[in-house]
């Protein structure tokens, strides 16, 4: 049976993800067919569909209109290639993807190849809005609107993928996907995303919320934790972790207060439709959060729901350009008022009255002193870097990321541990206590560095790396512990700079210091580095509060500090716990720029496999895809040196941009597999 089929140059439009490119290219599979089905799709039985299955089709011309859309580019193909009859498939076809990147003068010269029709050559277009081309040119293409998928579609289009590549997945999820992703591609990506942390398990719905959240509504969430919490550092690492524009996290921080406002504080309440808010974050989450600002709307002595509006208001209003300096602007102001300890006063008459005479008075030069300000804005504002006599979640998340960071980064663990006794050393000051203790760390690091590189086979740059922790024993006296990676070749030569010239040289009171206040164990393995590591870490955990409890079971335990360990932090006003340079946020930051393989299993709550040893694994892996990635583009500079043509330069800087995805996610696989 012959079947006739009209090809036709045409326009495909809509929203991104929606299916533009796929169905693009079963069109143009099924044009260059040499023998189509009945319903027109492809054979994918004749030299022209294995050509094209092979990405080997000579007469498919996929151009990217934002790198290839200029005048001459549309011309050279009109005027060179096309002109040719074709011999591998029934007809040319040329694809232009981002169409609506099309020069105007390029549209143009195609206005004559389009209006002189050939059944040898199909022209497709794909682009979001069709407005974007000349109406000439819409004139002479059949247009074509592509929407995003029903619950239904994309409900099917999920199970056909979990079918193909053999995954379980609880129907929940799939609502949760269906609601979540608006569109074929983020339905896909995100499924891939969460069945990449199951790691082979069926898909439940709390997993892939919780992996969903990771890069969208999780940072937000921090912050707000570490706001309820006072502690504007931690504010600002959650928000700078995001990798969300600055507008982006505003309207997502503005997002999360109206769900709380609306679910959990009221008066009014509503349930919210399509809110990435709402369908990730838990209703546990939400209480703990209107629980702190509870507590802080007590403090200054008004209504939750008061308090509430206040907020919103504050994030409603922002300026009109927002970048990472505004936002942290915003940020730093928001923690000095929600963080005022002095309750305000209710009568308000001297408020009042002062704002009267402002408004009166020659240097008023601004309207916004008319308004009323809100009572919660008025009162004093005073904290203290760490209260209590406990470690809080936040500082023992710190500790293990700081530990965990130094194995997958640098290869190495914490192999030594210092404590200072600074009653012994004449000090009872907590701001000299904390100054001795930085300036040994910032000295032993300058002289570490110098004595590795002094040694033959050493670096040419050597970092200290350290973790410091000040506590106040149950006599009163202040104590610093300060973990260490101590490589064997300086050893000896630390332990003599720190006690006979560093100390002596202070000059210091008391009754002053012992040897055996620096301990270093070398081991002979990497099981054994890693486990002496996490047993330096415990000690630095034996002050960690034991009523902090994560899914019912007390953190400290969850951490296996043992119990004669255990003993309260003492309560210390200056910064309790820092780490040095190569451990801090900025230098996760910089680490993922090669390639992103750090992870945190006490951020994933995955408790079980905090100390399973895995780091040093990771380590190598990423080391020798590290070493892969600079052979390939190594190779790839050299042939881009020598090439003369601008398609060729091209061709060579998009594969290398592949080779560093594929990299990217072979690491990432491999890490998942380690652990």
């Amino acid at each position: 049976m012959v079947v006739t089929r009209r090809r036709g140059s045409i326009i495909l439009h809509g929203p991104s993800g929606s299916g533009k490119t796929t169905l693009a290219k079963i069109y143009a599979q099924a044009v260059m067919c040499e023998a189509p089905l009945e319903n027109g799709s492809p054979c994918s039985r004749c030299d022209a569909c294995d050509l094209y299955e092979a990405s080997r089709q000579p007469h498919f011309h996929e151009i990217n209109s934002a790198l290839d859309g200029s005048t001459q580019e549309v011309r050279n193909l009109v005027e060179g290639d096309l002109l040719i009859k074709p011999f591998h498939a029934d007809a040319h076809v040329i694809y232009f993807d981002e169409a609506h990147t099309l020069t105007n003068k390029a549209q143009q010269a195609l206005l004559k190849p389009l209006e002189q029709t050939s059944e040898h050559i199909v022209y497709i277009f794909s682009l979001i809005e069709p407005e974007a081309l000349i109406a000439p040119l819409r004139a002479r293409c059949d247009q074509f609107s592509l929407g995003r998928p029903t619950p239904d579609e994309a409900r099917r289009y999920l199970e056909q993928i979990c079918q193909s590549e053999g995954l379980s997945c609880e129907p929940a999820a799939f609502d949760l996907f269906v609601r979540y992703a608006p569109s074929f591609r983020q339905l896909a990506q995100a499924l891939e995303q969460v069945a990449t942390a199951a790691q082979g398990r069926p898909i439940t719905v709390d997993g892939a919320r919780t992996e969903l959240r990771r890069d969208t509504v999780g940072h937000v969430l921090d912050y707000f934790q570490a706001l309820v919490a006072g502690d504007l550092d931690q504010q600002r690492a959650s928000l700078a972790a995001a990798q969300l524009s600055p507008a982006e996290l505003a309207n997502r921080i503005l997002d999360l207060l109206l769900h709380l406002k609306l679910t959990q504080v009221g008066p009014s309440r509503v349930q919210r439709q399509n809110s990435d808010i709402g369908l990730l974050v838990d209703d546990g989450d939400c209480r703990a959060l209107v629980a702190g600002l509870a507590a802080r709307a007590e403090v200054l002595g008004i209504e939750l729901a008061t308090l509430m509006d206040e907020v919103l208001e504050f994030w409603s209003y922002m300026p009109l350009r927002i970048d990472e300096t505004v936002l942290e602007a915003q940020v730093v102001r928001f923690h000095d008022l929600m963080t005022m300890d002095r309750p305000v006063q209710r009568d308000r008459s001297e408020i009042a009255a002062r704002i009267v005479r402002a408004s009166e008075g020659t240097a008023y030069r601004s309207n916004a002193g008319r308004r009323k300000p809100p009572a919660w804005r008025t009162g004093d504002a005073s904290s203290r870097a760490d209260q209590g006599t406990h470690l809080n979640a936040r500082q023992a998340e710190e500790i293990y990321t700081a530990a965990t960071f130094l194995a997958q980064r640098y290869g190495v663990t914490f192999n030594a541990r210092l404590t200072l006794n600074h009653a012994a050393l004449g000090i009872s000051d907590e701001k000299q206590a904390v100054a001795l203790t930085s300036d040994l760390g910032k000295e032993l690091g300058q002289r570490f560095d110098v004595w590795l590189k002094d040694d033959p086979g050493g670096p040419d740059k050597a970092l200290l790396h350290r973790v410091v922790l000040h506590e106040r024993l149950s006599d009163g006296t202040l104590a610093s512990t300060i973990l260490l990676h101590l490589d064997g070749a300086v050893e000896a030569k630390a332990r003599d700079w720190i006690f006979r010239k560093f100390l002596a040289g202070r000059q210091l009171g008391g009754n002053g210091w012992q040897d055996d206040w620096l301990e270093v164990s070398h081991a002979k393995s990497a099981k054994g580095a890693l486990a002496h590591q996490w047993q330096l870490v415990r000690r630095l955990w034996r002050g960690l509060d034991p009523s902090i409890e994560v899914d019912g079971v007390p953190l400290i335990d969850r951490l296996d500090v043992p119990n004669a360990w255990r003993q309260p932090a003492g309560d210390v006003s200056q910064r309790r716990f820092s780490v040095s340079q190569s451990l801090s946020q900025a230098s996760r930051q910089e680490m993922a720029t090669d390639l992103p393989s750090f992870r945190s299993l006490f951020a994933e709550r995955r408790w079980d496999q905090l100390f399973s040893g895995w780091e040093l694994k990771a380590f190598e892996a990423r080391q020798t895809a590290l070493h892969r990635l600079r052979m390939i583009q190594g190779d790839l500079q050299r042939e881009r040196a020598v090439a003369t043509d601008s398609l060729a330069m091209r061709q060579l800087a998009f594969e290398e941009e592949q080779v560093q995805i594929e990299v990217k996610i072979m690491l990432k696989n491999q890490i998942y597999n380690i652990i």
